[in-house]
């Protein structure tokens, strides 16, 4: 018996026109929705953060704990970007000197 072979289906006009501008607005809906979550993202932290009962000492530990107070005199009103600059160089020069001949 010989193998009957089924034709394919045509895809009609419609079919790739609909396929092409979804294909068009794939990455800008994309975007989108990522920058719409970050949204919902940020007003659940906003709603968590203003929620009673408000407990600005763990706040303040947990800033402690990530490196605060080392970074808490850069932020003064008179020359940030000079201070900026020095805690980067200050990095750096701890990085290259420390840090790198231990890797």
């Amino acid at each position: 018996m010989a193998e009957q072979t089924v034709p394919a289906a045509r895809v009609s006009a419609w079919s790739r026109l609909v396929g092409a501008v979804d294909a068009l607005w794939k990455p800008p809906l994309d975007a989108i929705e990522t920058v719409g979550a970050h949204l919902v993202l940020l007003g659940q932290v906003i709603f968590w953060t203003l929620r009673r009962p408000f407990r600005a000492r763990v706040f303040l530990e947990a800033a402690d704990f990530v490196g605060f107070p080392a970074y808490k005199w850069l932020f003064g009103p008179p020359g940030v970007g000079f201070r900026a600059g020095r805690i980067f160089r200050l990095h750096q020069a701890i990085f290259t000197l420390v840090l790198r001949p231990l890797i």
